[in-house]
């Protein structure tokens, strides 16, 4: 390919660029050179990398959250309050503190993000006069961490004699990195005296279940 020459200045044909314009008075050939090497840089740079930060993935392609299978230990406590039936006080408000272990095990359901309480209770006592124990149920989305259930089939035990019905719902939040079931919080109800024990509760990942007992089944 030729070379265009203008004013005695050479340009390659390859710069696409037309070298030689009309004379102007006040231009020189300087000046037309100048100009059609801006153009050049300028495109060239339309093809470098932009320095703006990636566009942000979207939640779905983010990892999913895991959450451990087994056992889980913690400590619950609330205060007692306690009305004679019917909800009027006698005397005043009765509030007794009270505290207890509480016991789940963990298993994945079939729903994938999904974990069932295949196994919990909790047990504890109210200033040694109240021992009571029930049997706990719940579900815990593991993507999310929220955790709901249910106390149910609860018996409190007032001074070895009379004998009480409780349960409500409690939650929590998953706490995927220390494995631990954390904010817990609940409001049982005790029916036959329209008391309520309203408290919180934690628990955390102490290992795999325990061995199925003799003649039991279990899910490989």
């Amino acid at each position: 390919m030729g070379k265009i020459v203008c004013g005695g200045w050479p340009l390659a044909a390859a710069l696409g660029v037309a070298a030689c314009a009309s004379p102007k008075t006040h231009g020189t050939a300087t000046d037309s050179v100048v100009a059609a090497d801006a153009e050049v840089m300028e495109a060239d740079t339309d093809s470098l990398p932009s320095d703006d930060p990636p566009a942000e993935q979207d939640d779905e392609s983010a990892e999913p959250a895991v959450c451990k299978e087994g056992a889980y230990e913690g400590m619950f406590a609330c205060n007692y309050e306690m009305f004679p039936e019917g909800g009027v006080p006698l005397g005043g408000l009765v509030s007794v503190p009270a505290a207890g272990k509480i016991k789940l095990s963990l298993r994945r359901s079939v729903l994938g993000e999904f974990y069932e309480v295949t196994q919990g209770e909790f047990s504890g006592d109210a200033s040694g006069v109240v021992v009571f124990q029930a049997q706990l149920s719940g579900e815990l989305n593991c993507q999310s961490g929220a955790f709901t259930g249910m106390l149910s089939e609860g018996k409190a035990i007032s001074l070895g004699v009379l004998e009480y019905d409780f349960g409500g719902p409690l939650a929590a939040h998953y706490d995927h990195a220390n494995a631990e079931l954390v904010e817990g919080s609940w409001s049982l109800t005790v029916a036959q005296t329209a008391g309520a024990c309203i408290g919180t509760w934690s628990a955390k990942y102490v290992g795999p279940d325990a061995a199925p007992a003799t003649g039991s089944t279990a899910t490989p």
